[in-house]
């Protein structure tokens, strides 16, 4: 266990000047609050708030930060409110205290959902200062090295949160000890057998392999001197994970993973850095394909350096890492490197870029935030925008983009702009037309094409791989749907009230509009339209709230004598709407509109398509009427669950012109509760008849036993639905 000394020697040897007294008021209230509380080790509590604190320290973070690594669990773990801490430690503690603490208070549906809304906060509070993330991880690391006190489904829970979430966002900031440090030890607990077997294969040829990292660094080291090249060789064996990972995507048993060992030459200098490169190419050969020059062409976070591979001694192959010290640092802590602590110093060119490219992350969080429709929509973005392979593009201007692999020119748009994405029409990479769903490669030049005229359709959501471009096209197609929804609202009611000689304009002008609003407990005048176009009320409830007199009128269990007319209206504006049976892209305030054509029923697969003066029309996926309509104009549209009801369907059944024929088949309707609307039933010169009925049916699996039990009837020839 840390001591409190031992983190405040930490902090002092690179930060001299730091507030002690702060670190040290910070200990003592943790140990007071949590004297009597035990971990699971066995361990009293504040074992743990040193420990993250000496993580922070090896981080080489500010005493604000060590102070609230401390005090990172007394709100949540105890009775301290926040405001209490703002007093005590100031706002800039209580921020990063706030932001690391979970939403314990908080009422959640699901595990997945509360992990999702933490996550979200936690990211947001990231996105106005680094430290919280950074805090956060020094306890997650601290978390997963003592996991194994724990028991349970939580065990697997955690590990997985860690894999999924922690060790790529430590990756994505760049602090690789870190996050190599976590996808070993959540590896340990998701996979324990394998985890073990590797273990013990790895423990088996570590004594030969070390062998071979001496040789390596005797033979490459012999070669600097001799070209007047000062620098330090290091070499290891890759971390578990890593080989794992290699196994299976290559499918290969670990005796035939070769290159188990990696190297890093450490130098003064970039022109070093060159020249180190040349040495190694001349003493091994290079492996075609293996050469990554991240100098010149940095990562999001600031890594730089420069990879190659070669195939050593007895013609192993192996990596080969080249970068200056102070790469090294940045390779090592990422954004905590230019976030450390640094007396009367003024940041360096390479630092106001990495400060740069952190700006650009924290405007990316936020704006992802700002777009994404929930928490589990956010977490899923941001796994998709920050955890994936990256790619490196650029514009035609020549400033680098980055992507996970697998984006494409319309993420390259949203990108850009909002604007500019909403607006795409096409794209060039490398001066040649390419689709909007054409993956990029690393150095492609991108060219994006706009259009006034162009607009998001459902479609493009499978032409996106982003969580922040899928998230901007989601934002839009929900204000474009309740737009259509507001609009249909207000025709609706501006129908009605035109019955009674007013209008919405005169109503709000004398202030009956604020009046209505309050008794209906709707917000505003646009919120009330929503409401309406989508059918979530009911227009004879806002017209009774304009005109309180309509209720007088109405004997108690009759309807008002205008019903039939407000009915008509609405049939005429919205003709076969059936509010709350539809979800619209998986929201159910949209007006719907079932088409006669095809007479789509609960269970038939469906598809929907924008019509402006009646809502949404949704017809039967092989509905021919569907091949014509363009493909912006259509929308995604499923059956709410336990959508049931009576729905109008046409059939037609061939039978032999016989007596008792229409009797057996009414007898048919009759015993499965089927209502014949219409009948027409024409006899043919092959004493056959043709009969075509409207029926009423619950939905698509109460048709099937009709037509099942129609045909199973004697004389019946066949039955099918028109």
């Amino acid at each position: 266990m840390a001591t409190i000394e031992e983190v405040l020697a930490g902090l002092t040897k690179y930060h001299p000047s730091a507030d002690t007294g702060l670190v040290m008021r910070a200990y003592e209230l943790a140990a007071a609050k949590h004297e009597g509380q035990a971990r699971a080790s066995g361990e009293p509590y504040i074992s743990h708030p040193l420990s993250v604190a000496m993580n922070v320290v090896e981080l080489r973070l500010d005493d604000v930060s060590v102070a609230a690594a401390l005090l990172h669990d007394v709100v949540e773990d105890t009775d301290i409110r926040l405001e209490e801490l703002e007093a005590m430690f100031g706002k800039e503690v209580a921020n990063l205290v706030d932001g690391v603490t979970k939403l314990s208070h908080l009422q959640f549906s699901s595990k997945e959902e509360m992990q999702a809304e933490n996550f979200r906060k936690m990211m947001l509070a990231m996105s106005k200062d680094i430290r919280v993330v950074l805090v956060k991880l020094a306890d997650r690391l601290h978390n997963m090295r003592t996991l194994g006190f724990k028991t349970g489904p939580s065990v697997e829970r955690i590990a997985r949160e860690t894999m999924e979430i922690y060790a790529p966002l430590a990756n994505r900031l760049g602090i690789y000890s870190v996050k190599s440090d976590l996808e070993d030890l959540a590896f340990r607990y998701l996979e324990p057998v394998a985890w073990a077997d590797l273990t013990q294969k790895v423990e088996r040829v570590r004594r030969e392999h070390e062998r071979f990292i001496e040789l390596v660094k005797n033979m490459l080291g012999e070669e600097l001197r001799a070209a007047n090249i000062q620098g330090e060789i290091d070499g290891r064996m890759k971390h578990l994970v890593s080989i794992h990972r290699k196994m299976k995507a290559q499918n290969i048993p670990f005796e035939e993973v070769y290159d188990l060992v990696a190297f890093r030459a450490l130098v003064d200098t970039v022109n070093e850095c060159w020249h180190v490169l040349g040495v190694v190419h001349q003493l091994w050969k290079p492996i075609p394909g293996r050469f990554r020059d991240y100098i010149d062409l940095p990562k999001p976070n600031g890594y730089k350096s420069l990879h190659t591979a070669v195939m050593g001694p007895n013609g192993e192959p192996m990596e080969i890492q080249v970068r200056t010290w102070k790469m090294h640092e940045v390779a090592e802590r990422g954004i905590a490197a230019h976030w450390s602590y640094k007396e009367g110093t003024k940041a360096s060119a390479p630092e106001q870029e990495r400060v740069r490219m952190l700006k650009e992350l924290l405007d990316g969080i936020r704006e992802l935030h700002k777009d994404s429709g929930d928490s589990k929509e956010f977490l899923a973005s941001m796994k998709e925008d920050l955890f994936g392979d990256e790619v490196f593009v650029f514009t035609p201007k020549g400033d680098v983009k980055v992507f996970p692999r697998g984006a494409t020119p319309l993420d390259f748009a949203y990108q850009i702009h909002s604007e500019v994405g909403n607006h795409c029409s096409g794209a060039k990479i490398n001066g040649t037309m390419v689709p909007l769903s054409f993956p990029m490669h690393n150095g492609d030049i991108v060219q994006i094409l706009t259009s006034a005229n162009q607009k998001p359709s459902e479609d493009w959501l499978s032409l996106v791989h982003t969580g922040g471009a899928k998230a901007k096209i989601r934002s839009y197609l929900r204000h474009e749907r309740r737009e259509m929804s507001q609009e249909v609202g207000r025709a609706v009611l501006e129908k009605q009230l035109r019955r009674k000689g007013l209008s919405l304009k005169s109503l709000t002008k004398r202030g009956d509009l604020e009046r209505v609003l309050t008794t209906l407990g709707i917000p505003n005048e646009e919120e009330l339209l929503v409401r309406l176009g989508g059918g979530r009320l009911q227009p004879r409830d806002v017209l009774r709230a304009f005109m309180p007199e309509l209720d007088e009128q109405t004997q108690p269990g009759e309807e008002p004598k205008d019903e039939g007319i407000f009915s008509e209206l609405i049939r005429k504006i919205t003709p076969g709407t059936s509010p709350g049976t539809v979800l619209v892209g998986g929201e159910g305030d949209i007006v719907t509109h079932f088409a006669h054509c095809c007479s789509p029923l609960p269970g038939d697969r469906i598809v929907g398509f924008v019509n402006r003066s009646r809502g949404i029309s949704v017809h039967r996926a092989t509905c021919p009427s569907v091949a014509d309509v363009s493909r912006d104009r259509l929308v995604d549209v499923q059956w709410d669950k336990g959508t049931k009801g009576h729905r109008l369907v046409k059939i037609k059944v061939l039978c032999l012109d016989q007596a008792g024929m229409l009797a057996a088949m009414s007898n048919v309707f009759l015993r499965l509760g089927v209502n014949i609307v219409s009948a027409n039933c024409q006899g043919n010169r092959d004493k056959g008849a043709t009969n075509f009925f409207e029926v009423l049916v619950e939905d698509a699996e109460h048709l099937k036993r009709l037509q099942k039990a129609l045909e199973s009837t004697s004389g019946i020839l066949s039955v099918e639905r028109v």
